[in-house]
């Protein structure tokens, strides 16, 4: 395996180019000198793999067993602390990688999810948007604060529900919401969400949003705001646990 340095990502970047959002991975991990590429040999590299610090890792190129076993070994020892379960996307170029990551990753499939999830990707329809804008009412009794990357509400000085970017960069304004529970379905989400789609249209960043398809209150969420599905992708998921050191 050999990282390669930011000035040589030009070598796999078509590798990436196939899987959505990967390419705006890359060239965020680049410009922030976050994450890394790893790839199989320097001279003539055909498997890849990029990694980001948001637990979103991609395999790209030929399908390789063993670089693939080099990773998740690395994943495991490096990035996952003793003792911790931590989730794994693994989004990929092909059926070869993600048949080969499933059979590796068998032990660590949750039953509940099974070993794939959907992951969509929305970009904002302007036209249509616009014309729902006009039917969006403020709730009564709460306060609401727009800032350059993000959007939130108040009620009696409490955050209870906020919009924000949890993207990185590089022209997008990539939305993650949240709303406390005992203050949902009172269209919070939808005042604080097209308020910050104003501000990003009104400064030139494109919004856009992702989301699993299990999680259907962000779906709906997001049509109900006039974003469409650009991209649909099958990631392999897993959950694994660092077994902890024990002293001798």
């Amino acid at each position: 395996m050999v990282t390669l340095k930011k000035h040589q990502y030009d070598a796999v970047r078509p590798m990436f180019a196939g899987i959505p959002q990967a390419s705006w991975h890359l060239a965020s991990m680049e410009n922030k000198n976050l994450g890394a590429v790893i790839v199989d040999n320097f001279e003539t590299p055909v498997s890849a793999y990029l990694e980001t610090p948001y637990l979103f890792y991609y395999f790209a190129g030929e399908y390789d067993k063993r670089f693939m076993t080099e990773i998740i070994d690395h994943i495991v020892s490096d990035l996952i602390p003793a003792g911790e379960t931590r989730p794994l996307f693994i989004f990929s170029s092909n059926q070869d990688w993600k048949d080969g990551l499933e059979n590796y990753l068998r032990p660590y499939i949750n039953p509940d999810f099974g070993a794939y999830l959907v992951r969509r990707l929305h970009h904002l329809n302007v036209d249509k948007y616009k014309q729902i804008r006009e039917n969006i009412t403020t709730p009564d009794g709460y306060a609401f604060e727009l800032s350059e990357n993000g959007a939130t509400a108040f009620v009696n000085g409490e955050k209870v529900c906020a919009c924000g970017d949890g993207g990185l960069g590089l022209g997008y304004m990539d939305f993650d919401v949240f709303t406390h529970p005992e203050h949902r379905n009172k269209g919070l989400a939808l005042v604080c969400c097209s308020r910050l789609i104003d501000h990003c249209l009104d400064n030139g960043l494109t919004p856009q949003w992702g989301c699993w398809t299990i999680n259907v209150p962000s779906c709906r969420l997001a049509e109900k705001l006039g974003f469409d599905v650009t991209a649909e992708t099958t990631v392999n998921f897993a959950e694994v646990k660092r077994p902890s050191f024990t002293a001798n």
